[in-house]
């Protein structure tokens, strides 16, 4: 899946041939970021407008059926990230806050502000969904205890370069990161 940040637009991707496949989210409203459970069964798509406000919009990955909408947080979402079982999403917004969400109730658990200011660039679990790697985009990669928010592992992996990109290999607790500078760098934090 990609999303178009002008057009907000979705597309769905075949891997095998590289042809886009028909797409239809199930929200009208425009999408800013989508997450997918590691199955593919079950995508979440935000919408986000200064007068409508944060909104999830959740879906069946499989037949496209709407399944539920979740008001969002107040402030602006910047990232997403969705659990490999698809059972629970984490927010990141323009705060450097990070919020979790049942995706089987919709209700909102554990909200983790960071001192930091700035927003959320990556969020991405690892393939137990045990731990949450994210950045802000400075400096640092900080590692979080999914279910309790706890800091387990924060550090500078590009040195004097920030870092844009946090993402663990599916299945893996082996993570990737991306400096600004072009470097890509591979962590094995099992």
């Amino acid at each position: 899946f990609t999303v178009d940040r002008v057009t907000s637009k979705v597309e769905a991707w075949d891997v095998t041939t590289g042809q886009s496949v028909p797409f239809r989210a199930a929200d009208p409203r425009g999408v800013s970021h989508l997450a997918v459970s590691e199955d593919a069964s079950s995508l979440a798509l935000v919408t986000a407008s200064p007068v409508e406000g944060n909104f999830i919009a959740l879906q069946d990955g499989v037949t496209s059926a709407h399944l539920r909408t979740i008001e969002g947080p107040p402030a602006f979402i910047t990232a997403l990230a969705m659990r490999p079982d698809g059972e629970e999403i984490t927010t990141g917004s323009s705060l450097s806050v990070l919020t979790r969400w049942s995706l089987s109730t919709g209700e909102m658990g554990n909200v983790s502000p960071w001192n930091e200011p700035g927003p959320v660039e990556s969020l991405s679990y690892d393939g137990p969904g045990a731990q949450i790697a994210w950045t802000l985009g400075t400096y640092f990669v900080r590692v979080r205890e999914a279910k309790t928010g706890r800091t387990i592992r924060q550090w500078k992996p590009h040195g004097d370069q920030q870092v844009i990109f946090a993402g663990f290999l599916p299945g893996k607790t082996d993570l990737i990161t991306a400096g600004r500078d072009g470097s890509v760098m591979r962590w094995d934090l099992s």
